[in-house]
């Protein structure tokens, strides 16, 4: 039987509750693909996951929410053996085994196409950080914008859902007496 290194986590605990093991390389179920992960991101839910404050979690788990790498197992889908992919969340790390292993398995879906000649240590700390910067900039800052003035303008024109109209709030401008600030977030990345 074929075997891959993996930290796994039998029960939330302090650091050393986190195990390095040999454990079976997982076969990839019909609509799911197989990665070999280059790179992970250590992230801050990994720490709530090992401290028992994740509620949907169940355990024995490998932790990861995030992963990147090269498809190793296509099983019948879209994908190639060794085409570059990212995933990330939708129950890795909680409900399935997650990205802090030699190989994963997602859902096809999850699995994202990059084309990238960046270094695995810096695209394993992308997914994740790219969906929260996304999601900073456009729920927290244009969120107001489509809220409150594009509501206003869609009785005058439309938008389309994935235009900015070019006077929408930026990160340097004031949204409803609030404005954003820049903050640097540290960011880790593991590669195997």
């Amino acid at each position: 039987m074929a075997t891959m290194k993996a930290v796994q986590l039998d029960e939330p605990g302090p650091p050393e509750v986190l195990q390095i093991r040999d454990l079976p390389m997982p076969a990839p179920p019909a609509g799911w693909v197989r990665i070999r992960v280059e790179a992970f991101g250590l992230n801050r839910s990994e720490l709530h996951l090992r401290l028992g404050y994740v509620t949907n979690a169940t355990f024995r788990r490998v932790p990861g929410i995030e992963c990147a790498g090269t498809i190793d197992d296509p099983n019948g889908t879209s994908f190639r053996a060794g085409q570059k992919v990212v995933a990330m969340m939708g129950g890795m790390g909680r409900q399935f085994d997650g990205g802090y292993a030699e190989f994963v398995i997602v859902p096809a879906p999850q699995a994202i196409p990059i084309e990238t000649n960046l270094p695995w240590e810096t695209v394993g700390a992308v997914p994740e950080m790219l969906q929260t910067a996304y999601g900073s900039l456009i729920t927290g800052l244009w969120g107001p914008y489509v809220q409150t003035e594009g509501l206003r303008r869609s009785e005058s024109r439309s938008h389309h859902d994935h235009e900015r109209p070019e006077d929408a709030p930026f990160c340097a401008k004031s949204v409803d007496h609030r404005t954003c600030v820049p903050t640097l977030l540290p960011v880790f990345s593991c590669y195997w």
